[in-house]
């Protein structure tokens, strides 16, 4: 028992890192402390890398180790750029699905899935605030340290409670389903090569497509009216699908034995379920997604 409480101290580093996020979101809303954006962006990435940094030195591990910070081979880019970009267009039709179901393009799309909201149209600070900097941290704290902790209670459960935690912390109900499928895909780039690099890279090209649709909203809403439109975008989805299978193929044949895909079916009796941190997480995301779209 002493062993399954111990490593479910990492439920309780998503928690802590929820709730400062929370109190600076507050702060920004209440506007109780002034803050300009250079000091909610150092806030921002202390909130994230401090506590990172406390746990991995309270764990006595290798951050290098913890985090994934492992080499990964220039060969394998093409690869990961392509499947990068499919992983964007499919969380893409998902979040539209999304929208549809919510009732409304622009309302919904209104409510972005950052955590801190930045108020600027300075084109590099947003490139920074919602395209860089969440992508690192988020990528550090879900495939670095949580997923390596999580995978003492089985691959298969790592991947899907790391992604379905990476889900519920955006706290967005619209785009649920999309960063599900996203954290899956991140959790499995990031176990084939055992580094957090591939995964980070689609990341970012992923949070750079939703930046460019969030503000060219007009446009995506006139060409997604267009029929042809529509059949050329899945012809062009399923073609990449095709070449990433063909790909993948090819890179599980020489990292499969490497990387932890082959480690996918492992199952143990411990249960990471049994930590308050965890479930308090869950609720904090809840709570604030309910507040953020009733206000």
């Amino acid at each position: 028992m002493a062993k399954i409480s111990d490593k479910n101290q990492v439920a309780r580093l998503a928690l802590s890192i929820l709730l400062l996020l929370l109190a600076l979101n507050v702060l920004q809303r209440t506007g109780w402390v002034p803050l300009s954006n250079l000091s909610i962006l150092a806030i921002y990435a202390l909130i994230f890398f401090l506590p990172m940094l406390i746990y991995i030195k309270r764990r006595h591990r290798k951050g290098r180790e913890m985090l994934r910070l492992h080499g990964f081979k220039f060969k394998y880019l093409p690869f990961t750029l392509v499947i990068s970009v499919v992983i964007s267009l499919v969380c893409g039709a998902l979040n539209i699905l999304g929208y549809m179901l919510a009732g409304s393009f622009v309302d919904s799309a209104a409510q972005t899935t950052a955590m801190v909201d930045f108020s600027t149209q300075n084109p590099m600070v947003l490139l920074l605030t919602m395209v860089i900097l969440p992508a690192v941290t988020e990528e550090l704290l879900m495939r670095g340290v949580m997923l390596s902790e999580y995978e003492q209670f089985g691959t298969v459960r790592a991947v899907l409670l790391t992604s379905v935690i990476f889900a519920l912390f955006h706290a967005n109900p619209v785009h649920f389903l999309s960063l599900l499928v996203a954290g899956v895909c991140y959790a499995l780039l990031t176990l084939l090569f055992d580094s957090v690099y591939p995964a980070l890279i689609a990341h970012l090209i992923n949070n750079g497509a939703v930046l460019l649709i969030y503000y060219n909203q007009n446009f995506m809403r006139y060409i997604l009216e267009d029929v042809l439109f529509l059949i050329v975008a899945i012809v062009i989805i399923f073609l990449l699908l095709i070449l990433v299978l063909k790909m993948l193929e090819k890179v599980i044949a020489e990292r499969g034995s490497r990387g932890k895909l082959k480690y996918l079916h492992r199952r143990t009796t411990r249960s990471p379920y049994r930590s308050i941190c965890l479930w308090l997480f869950v609720a904090g995301c809840i709570a604030k997604a309910v507040i953020t779209y009733l206000i």
